[in-house]
């Protein structure tokens, strides 16, 4: 559940890590790219930035559909902060 898709996968997320007793960096800033004047098959990119104990890092999703593209710049979150 949440305001939103992403929203509702943060949410599955982080009730994953409480289990794992794991905390996740907080997300700072979303945002989206969308090329002007694109077809609706045009690849959209989220920038994501995150703030943990060692300081602020950024990770990039890219895809046509805007919940993917953002799922994917999480993905590289947990990569590289595990």
């Amino acid at each position: 559940m949440g305001d939103g898709q992403f929203d509702a996968f943060m949410n599955a997320l982080r009730k994953v890590y409480s289990g794992l007793q794991k905390p996740l960096p907080d997300l700072t800033d979303y945002a989206v790219r969308i090329p002007p004047g694109s077809s609706s098959d045009a690849l959209c990119e989220t920038v994501i930035t995150w703030k943990n104990g060692k300081g602020e890092f950024t990770t990039r999703g890219l895809d046509s559909d805007q919940t993917v593209s953002a799922i994917k710049a999480t993905e590289k979150m947990l990569n590289r902060y595990w």
